[in-house]
């Protein structure tokens, strides 16, 4: 399990809270086989279902200050 900045534990439907307090969905964390994130372009990888996860905005923004 990893556990960092942002970290909540997920339930069985995927839901997570991001560290700027947003609630979202992680797909894998959902049971799916892929997840909305793997549909980003891939400047960082994807994390398992366990782990600390970025909301779909702040993601986006991590992507745009890494490319």
């Amino acid at each position: 399990m990893t556990e960092g900045p942002g970290y909540v534990p997920i339930s069985t439907r995927g839901e997570r809270v991001c560290a700027c307090g947003k609630r979202f969905t992680c797909d894998l964390a959902a049971g799916k086989e892929r997840c909305w994130c793997a549909d980003l372009p891939r400047v960082m990888p994807v994390p398992g279902a366990d782990a600390a996860c970025l909301c779909p905005d702040c993601l986006r923004k991590a992507i745009d200050r890494r490319e």
